[in-house]
């Protein structure tokens, strides 16, 4: 055997930590960058005065790397995550972030209905509207807000059916090439058959002059 063959193939190792380790050493070099342009960074991120680089920043940063963790293996937590994550940024005066984050549980709904089973999605866009409905008090966010959440879901819904279209068509040409295959394997052992009868005869005819 070859030595290629025989050595163990390795992952790069830029392939090798999960998305969520990415998303914070992203967000760690943003808050490093920051604190050398202003003194105090830490302290202005745990303030809550209305600016979209205090308090606001950190909720996001937070968010952001708890759902890139957990939305591959657990997507209903990741989504949890997304919606209280929305939910807390009301208290930090920065309107837009609730709305990104919710955003973000709007593509983690999606990839639920598009990866996982109907009674979850179901369950997690459910859970997305009670959300909105219990937090926001404007009818024309809540309406807007849900009405993202259903096209989130449908366009999972989407990519679902053809997925499962694409994986039966892929079936279907396999068992009709293994179909093929079999009447092709039983045309030749009929073949071999009416020969080997036909000498058979030959040799009988043959022996019997």
């Amino acid at each position: 055997m070859p030595a290629a063959s025989r050595a163990p193939t390795r992952t790069p190792l830029l392939r090798r930590p999960p998305l969520g380790v990415w998303v914070a050493v992203f967000w760690v070099m943003v808050v490093l960058v920051r604190s050398f342009q202003r003194r105090n960074e830490l302290a202005h991120l745990t303030s809550l005065n209305g600016n979209i680089e205090d308090g606001s920043l950190l909720v996001t940063a937070l968010v952001t790397t708890f759902v890139a963790l957990l939305v591959f293996r657990l997507p209903l937590a990741a989504l949890v995550v997304s919606l209280s994550g929305s939910v807390a940024a009301i208290g930090t005066g920065v309107p837009e972030t609730p709305v990104v984050l919710f955003l973000l549980a709007a593509v983690v709904i999606g990839y639920i209905t598009a990866t996982r089973s109907r009674l979850m999605s179901v369950a997690g866009a459910v859970l997305s509207c009670v959300v909105v409905l219990v937090s926001q008090d404007n009818g024309a966010v809540w309406a807007a807000l849900i009405a993202i959440t259903f096209v989130a879901w449908l366009v999972g819904n989407t990519v679902r059916q053809s997925r499962t279209h694409t994986e039966a068509l892929r079936r279907r040409a396999t068992q009709q090439a293994v179909t093929e295959e079999r009447l092709r394997i039983a045309r030749e052992l009929h073949d071999m058959v009416a020969h080997s009868i036909g000498i058979i005869a030959i040799q009988a005819a043959s022996a019997a002059a």
